[in-house]
C-alpha cells in the first residue's frame, strides 16, 4: 500500500497520523561520516582460538558422520510419513 493511498482514506483522522515522506527527510545535505579509520582499531585483548587442520582421515570420519546422519533422519521421516 502506498503512502498516497493512505492519506486518502477516511481511517486517518490528521496528518500526524502517518510516517512523514522520506525523500524530503532525506535531502537534508549532511552525510555521515565515521570519525576514526576501522584500519586503526585495536585488536580484542583475548587471543583469537586456532582452528585446527584436519587430516583426510578426520575429514573422511566427519563426513561420514554426518552423511549417515542425514541418511538416518530421512529414513526416519519417510517411515513417518513426512517425505515420500
Amino acid at each position: 500500500m502506498r503512502a498516497q493511498t493512505v492519506t486518502n482514506q477516511s481511517g486517518v483522522s490528521s496528518k500526524e497520523d502517518y510516517a512523514p515522506n522520506t525523500e524530503a527527510s532525506s535531502q537534508s545535505g549532511k552525510k555521515c561520516r565515521l570519525l576514526c579509520n576501522p584500519q586503526n582499531l585495536l585488536k580484542p585483548p583475548y587471543p583469537q582460538p586456532k582452528i585446527p587442520e584436519m587430516t583426510r582421515e578426520q575429514a573422511r570420519k566427519v563426513n561420514n558422520y554426518f552423511g549417515n546422519r542425514y541418511r538416518r533422519l530421512e529414513s526416519v521421516a519417510r517411515d513417518k510419513g513426512w517425505i515420500r
